[in-house]
């Protein structure tokens, strides 16, 4: 299922150029990615769970790959490198460990807003975190400060 969802978003990326081409133009697609692809220093690619695309067309992919270790077998592929690995340590909190990921987004600019499960915290009350490409705006059980939420309510 994953598969199909991450094939249906390729071919919605393209419709818009089939739109602008005559009947008799050929649009080429290429791969961005293919199950057995190498991701360096993880491992083979076994799976795509998810992708966006923006409008430069820069693409960050979360894949699941063959590595022995199951706590560091994931990844976010930014433009085809690495970008983030499931058991890399965080800049914060400190002492965290990336765990898994649950949202992939990628704005006009370059970078993403994601909702990150982490390691290391110690409790289950405040194992995950909102972060700003890498950097942590707000983990769970945190103040919130957002205009409309009562002084005082947690981030959960």
């Amino acid at each position: 299922m994953r598969l199909t969802r991450c094939a249906l978003s390729l071919s919605l990326l393209a419709a818009p150029a089939l739109a602008q081409t005559g009947p008799t133009d050929v649009v080429a697609l290429d791969a961005l990615l293919t199950e057995g692809d190498a991701v360096a220093a993880v491992g083979l690619v076994t799976r795509i769970d998810n992708l966006a695309v923006n409008d430069s067309g820069s693409t960050v992919i979360e894949v699941d790959t063959d590595n022995a270790d199951t706590d560091a077998d994931g990844a976010l592929l930014l433009d085809g490198g690495l970008l983030l690995q499931e058991g890399s340590a965080l800049a914060a909190p400190a002492g965290t460990t990336l765990d898994f990921f649950d949202t992939v987004s990628l704005n006009a600019g370059g970078h993403s807003a994601w909702n990150f499960s982490i390691d290391g915290t110690g409790s289950s009350n405040d194992d995950t975190g909102v972060y700003w490409d890498s950097s942590l705006l707000i983990q769970e059980g945190d103040t919130s400060s957002a205009a409309g939420f009562t002084p005082g309510t947690p981030y959960i």
